[in-house]
C-alpha cells in the first residue's frame, strides 16, 4: 500500500516526498500516552487494533478513494503523521465524526467525507486543536509540543 501511495502521490511532482513505512505496534504502553487517563489509552488500543476484515475494508476504501479521479466524489483521504513522542487519538468533528488512533512517531489514514472539521487531540499533555476545510485529500503532520516562555 505504501508503494502505491508513493507512486500516486508523487506522480509528476519534483519536490514530492514519499511516505515512510508505518511501524508495527505490538503492545501499547500507557507511558506513551502521558496525558491520558485509562479510558483514552483503552480507546487508542481499540482504535489501532483491527481484525483482518476491518483492515481489508479500510484498505479497499483507502485505495478506492486514492485512485478515484472523479472530482465530484464526496470522500477524501486524511493522512495524519504524528512526529510526537506520544500516542494520540485524533478527534475529527464536523457534520460527521471520526476518531483516528495515530501511534507515536507513526502515521495513520482515514477516508472521510469532504467538509469543515475541527481536529483535536492531546499531544503529550498539550491540547491540539485546528479548524480545517477539507475539500481534497490532505497530509497533516504534528510534532512534539514546543514550550513557549514569556
Amino acid at each position: 500500500i505504501i508503494a502505491l501511495k508513493n507512486s500516486e502521490w508523487t506522480k509528476g511532482k519534483k519536490d514530492a516526498k514519499p511516505m515512510e513505512a508505518r511501524p508495527v505496534i505490538s503492545e501499547i504502553s500507557s507511558s506513551l500516552m502521558k496525558n491520558s487517563n485509562a479510558s483514552e489509552t483503552e480507546e487508542f488500543k481499540r482504535l489501532i487494533a483491527s481484525t483482518p476484515a476491518e483492515h481489508k475494508d479500510k484498505t479497499v476504501k483507502l485505495l478506492n478513494a486514492m485512485f478515484n479521479e472523479d472530482i465530484s466524489s464526496k470522500e477524501v483521504i486524511l493522512l495524519f503523521k504524528n512526529n510526537s513522542d506520544c500516542n494520540i487519538v485524533l478527534r475529527i468533528q464536523g457534520k460527521d465524526f471520526y476518531n483516528l488512533a495515530v501511534p507515536a512517531k507513526g502515521e495513520n489514514s482515514i477516508v472521510i467525507n469532504k467538509g469543515s472539521y475541527t481536529l483535536t487531540s492531546h499531544v503529550c499533555d498539550v491540547l491540539y486543536s485546528s479548524q480545517k476545510e477539507i475539500k481534497k485529500s490532505i497530509f497533516l503532520t504534528i510534532n512534539n509540543p514546543v514550550q513557549t516562555g514569556k
